[in-house]
C-alpha cells in the first residue's frame, strides 16, 4: 500500500512539502502566546511559581495540594483534608509539617 500522493516527491524536492507545516507552527505559536498572556492575566507569574513550588514540596512530604475555585487551596493526606486560604497559608503549613520553606 502506498500512502504517498504522486506529487509528494516533486514537492519534497522543491522544499514545498513543508509549507502547510510551517503555517500551522506559526498559528500554534500565536495560540501559545495568547494562552500564556491569558494565564499571566489570571495569576501573576511569581504567584504561579510559588504555588508550583509549595505543591512540589508538599508532595515530597506526602501531601496533595489542589486549587479551589475561590483561590483557596485544599491540602490532603491519608483521607484527611484542610482548606488553606492562600499560597502564603500553604507555605506556613509546609513549614509546620517539616518541609523546607
Amino acid at each position: 500500500m502506498n500512502l504517498h500522493t504522486p506529487n509528494d516527491e516533486a514537492l519534497a524536492g522543491q522544499g514545498q512539502g513543508f509549507q502547510e507545516q510551517s503555517k500551522s507552527n506559526a498559528v500554534d505559536s500565536d495560540a501559545e502566546r495568547a494562552r500564556d498572556q491569558a494565564i499571566g492575566a489570571i495569576a501573576p507569574r511569581s504567584h504561579t511559581k510559588r504555588l508550583a513550588d509549595v505543591t512540589a514540596k508538599l508532595a515530597i512530604q506526602g501531601f496533595s495540594l489542589y486549587p479551589l475555585h475561590d483561590d483557596s487551596l485544599l491540602v490532603t493526606q491519608w483521607g484527611m483534608s484542610k482548606v488553606l486560604p492562600s499560597v502564603e497559608a500553604a507555605e506556613r503549613f509546609l513549614a509546620m509539617v517539616g518541609g523546607a520553606g
